[in-house]
């Protein structure tokens, strides 16, 4: 029975499910998997059935670093000192045959194309506003 069996890891826990739902969609059961866990970060280290480390989804963030910037280089700067056990990953996949390669590009607009605009008083927008629901009156007034 699922609901009184504690499951000590990932992998145990991910067997069962597979075993109570055979024949249902991997992709489902890995979502009922991921939405009844809870990270722990005390606990021993996870892995999945290829020996790869099991990482938290809920914790992801992703870094702009500078085309010519060495990722480690960066990590240890701007990283490692406030998440110590932080891994950087690629999103392509290099091992492929014909590998895409995701390079871009960061235009900040605002920091290049904005113009300062001063902003109107409040005592001026309201003076609009009245002026505005005046004539509103009067219109619907001769109506």
């Amino acid at each position: 029975n699922i609901s009184t069996e504690i499951y000590l890891n990932v992998n145990d826990f991910e067997r069962h499910l597979y075993k109570v739902l055979e024949g249902f969609d991997k992709k489902i059961i890995d979502k009922l998997v991921d939405g009844l866990s809870k990270i722990n970060k005390n606990a021993t280290i996870q892995r999945d059935k290829k020996g790869n480390i099991i990482y938290d989804k809920e914790t992801k963030d992703t870094e702009l670093v500078k085309y010519e910037e060495n990722i480690e280089v960066f990590m240890e700067r701007e990283v490692l000192p406030y998440v110590p056990d932080a891994k950087a990953f690629f999103e392509e996949n290099l091992t492929a045959k014909k590998p895409v390669i995701k390079i871009g590009a960061e235009i900040p607009f605002t920091r290049y194309f904005y113009k300062y605009a001063k902003v109107i008083p409040s005592d001026e927008l309201i003076e609009k506003f009245k002026e505005i629901e005046d004539t509103l009156v009067t219109k619907i007034g001769n109506l």
